[in-house]
């Protein structure tokens, strides 16, 4: 019953949350997520994710009813390669166009801009906490204090590709789940945990 209602929830993006070349983003074609994140991963169900910048797709051991990952495009090996430009507000392509629209900036320095951004895109940790919640909203799961965000830090990270876990709810953790994700440990670290390292 319980995969059932995972199953029918969750919103699958029908063209896979818009996965974008490799060659828009830092991609490694060894790495499984930079491969999911392309689209080149045909059985990881992609669901829709509001930031362009990010994909998120349930992880494929669950350590709850509701155990998602939301993963940046762009190659991030893990939390310990984040800085404090990680959490500073993100343009997308959109904003830059109709802000460059309204002061009459020539096409081809529209276009060398935007190159440029896009091939330094960050994102922000906020937004990878944002989707995971809208995931979790769209289970119909708002009980936001049985939630566990957050990330794994090296050399405990199964995966080198910064994922954020969105695990709810937290209460039907067996004991090896309640070890793995045991928060603000040397293993694995919250969203808040991290973000106030960031910011010092």
């Amino acid at each position: 019953m319980a995969e059932k209602q995972a199953g029918l929830v969750g919103e699958p993006d029908p063209e896979g949350s818009s996965p974008g070349t490799s060659e828009s983003w830092n991609y490694d074609s060894n790495c499984v997520f930079c491969r999911v994140a392309a689209g080149q991963e045909p059985k990881t169900e992609l669901f829709h994710c509001e930031n362009e910048d990010l994909v998120c797709f349930k992880d494929i051991k669950p350590a709850a009813l509701y155990h998602y990952l939301v993963v940046p495009k762009k190659h991030i090996g893990s939390c310990k390669d984040l800085n404090k430009d990680h959490i500073e507000m993100v343009y997308s392509r959109s904003v830059l166009v109709a802000v460059f629209t309204r002061v009459w900036v020539s096409l081809a320095v529209l276009y060398g801009t935007l190159q440029r951004i896009n091939e330094t895109r960050l994102f922000r940790v906020e937004s990878m906490v944002a989707a995971g919640k809208t995931m979790l909203e769209r289970n119909n799961f708002t009980d936001f204090t049985d939630v566990r965000m957050g990330f794994h830090v090296p050399p405990f990270c199964s995966i080198s590709h910064l994922h954020l876990h969105v695990i709810a709810p937290v209460k039907e953790f067996g004991f090896l789940s309640k070890l793995v994700y045991r928060q603000d440990s040397y293993w694995f670290v919250t969203v808040d945990y991290l973000l106030e390292k960031l910011r010092k």
